[in-house]
């Protein structure tokens, strides 16, 4: 016989070995070493070994005395008559089966348990079960029913507090006790020790007051029990396991670039990353993040500073988040040269004309120089905006002779969000001169220019008289709000030309008089606290 807590199918067996017909399938046989019928409390539990829990079923006391050759049994689906032939020792009602087989929890005076594996079977499949109470030993016998004793030993009951700590005592959450999920945190369960093994598991990564929180270890009072989510508990009693978390931030990394946002590559902890780009950070640890240099058609982006969570910040790399931060790299942007093909389609005797190919960036607009010789002063001549691919000189005309000054031009991007230009870039585009209606040499016309955008406004028109069209050029000093009007002699407003807000600079407007009669027309500039007015003569 095998050490074992005694539960009792009983079968009617007679000493000789031989089977008889009996009432009960499951019969009781409980004696002292002394062969002494003996009287012990039977707990009868059905047992799911899924998920080892337990239903209560019956419980009743075997008798100190015989009948029928037993001290306790009951029937199986009503396969026999025990009941009603040996009533002084029947100890449940008829036990039904709802399938194959039912694994029963049978615990003795609450000291032993045993589990039972009992099968379905025809009627007479009985066995018989022996118990002593003294020395625990138990056993099958005449088992026709083939049951199966999987489990015995010692019975004892087992309470445990188990919890989440998402730091500084912090409580709550969920976890899981064996196939138990999304259990609300703290749990104080008591598994008894036919239960083994007992399994709690944390969940990684809860979401507590707005923090993720990451899973350290588990621990058994004070003392590492295990750094994996799932652990077996200890069979002692009043135990205190807790689940440890570190709260995480998360943490936004990305880079704004003007014009494009914020797209573009960013580097975190070393490795060229999507921007934008989130990162885990345990709280109280830090991580490194830095600009990249970026090119985006054409328009080259550089690291200027760092914001965190919209606005400006001191901190530098690494960075110590205090929260679910957002750190955002800001750059400023410079046009770069492309393939610009500069030409010039004008006439020997036309004004010059510029032409070009765009640039790729559609943000990008245009500041057109030129330079007398090629150790000429630079000289600004007007802003055209993307999508235009031309201007027009309203000083000099293309000429046919070589002993006329080279003139060289630059159409360099401007990149107004940030107000930043190419670099220079000058090309040889044609020889020209000054027509003699333009009362300047280009010396004197080069000075006037630089002097009238770095200190006063100038405006001014050419040819006047027109016919039909004229180009008003204007320079201001300063940035300002443009109001650029065209009126008839008697005060009535004809047109308005210009009417925005304008960097310092030099600028040009065409006045077209196509659908005009002769006659004098006055032009109004207003920026700031400059107002002036000038003549122009529409001659047909």
């Amino acid at each position: 016989m095998r050490k074992f807590l005694f539960f009792a199918i009983a079968v009617w067996i007679i000493s000789s070995g031989i089977i008889h017909p009996h009432q009960y399938e499951w019969r009781f046989i409980v004696k002292n070493s002394s062969q002494q019928w003996c009287a012990v409390h039977v707990d009868l539990y059905r047992y799911y070994s899924s998920t080892k829990t337990t239903s209560f079923l019956y419980h009743n006391d075997t008798k100190t005395s015989a009948q029928c050759d037993c001290n306790g049994g009951c029937d199986i689906n009503d396969q026999g008559d025990g009941g009603s032939e040996c009533p002084n020792v029947k100890m449940w009602n008829t036990l039904e089966f709802s399938g194959d087989y039912v694994v029963y929890l049978v615990v003795m005076d609450e000291e032993y348990y045993c589990l039972l594996k009992v099968p379905d079977a025809d009627e007479g499949a009985d066995f018989e079960f022996h118990y002593n109470p003294v020395t625990h030993d138990l056993g099958l016998e005449s088992n026709q029913r083939n049951a199966e004793i999987l489990d015995e030993g010692v019975y004892t009951e087992y309470s445990f507090t188990i919890q989440n700590d998402f730091g500084g005592g912090l409580g709550g959450g969920k976890l899981k006790l064996g196939n138990q999920d999304s259990l609300s945190s703290p749990q104080y369960p008591e598994y008894g020790s036919w239960t083994w093994s007992r399994t709690a598991t944390a969940y990684n990564y809860q979401i507590i007051q707005g923090f993720k929180r990451e899973f350290t270890e588990w621990q058994k009072g004070l003392i590492n029990k295990s750094y994996n989510l799932a652990f077996t508990l200890d069979k002692e009693d009043n135990i205190i396991y807790t689940a440890k978390f570190n709260p995480l931030y998360t943490v936004t990394i990305q880079n704004e670039l003007p014009g494009y946002g914020n797209s573009g590559n960013i580097t975190v902890e070393g490795s060229p990353e999507s921007s934008p780009f989130s990162l885990d950070v345990v709280q109280g640890e830090d991580f490194t993040a830095a600009g990249i240099t970026l090119t985006i058609d054409n328009v080259q982006f550089t690291f200027d500073e760092w914001y965190k969570n919209g606005s400006p910040t001191q901190e530098t790399s690494p960075f110590e988040p205090s929260g679910n931060d957002t750190y955002t790299a800001l750059y400023n942007a410079k046009p770069q040269s492309w393939s610009r093909q500069l030409t010039s389609p004008s006439d020997v005797g036309e004004l010059i004309e510029l032409n070009w190919n765009e640039h790729p960036c559609s943000l990008v607009s245009y500041k057109i120089y030129r330079k007398v010789g090629s150790s000429g002063t630079p000289v600004f001549l007007a802003s055209v905006a993307h999508g235009v691919g031309e201007w027009t000189e309203s000083d000099y005309v293309r000429s046919g002779s070589t002993s006329d000054p080279l003139l060289q031009y630059d159409v360099r991007p401007y990149y107004s969000l940030t107000t930043t230009e190419g670099d220079p870039n000058f090309e040889n585009v044609a020889y020209g001169y000054i027509e003699a209606s333009i009362q300047q040499t280009d010396a004197g016309l080069q000075a006037a220019v630089a002097e009238e955008i770095n200190t006063n406004y100038y405006i001014g028109s050419y040819p006047n008289p027109f016919n039909p069209q004229t180009t008003i050029r204007y320079s201001l000093p300063a940035a300002g709000y443009v109001s650029l009007k065209v009126y008839d002699s008697i005060g009535k407003e004809i047109v308005e030309l210009v009417n925005e807000v304008k960097e310092a600079g030099s600028y040009s407007v065409v006045f077209d008089g196509t659908d005009l009669a002769s006659g004098i027309y006055i032009y109004s500039i207003q920026v700031n606290d400059f107002l002036q007015s000038g003549k122009l003569l529409l001659l047909k």
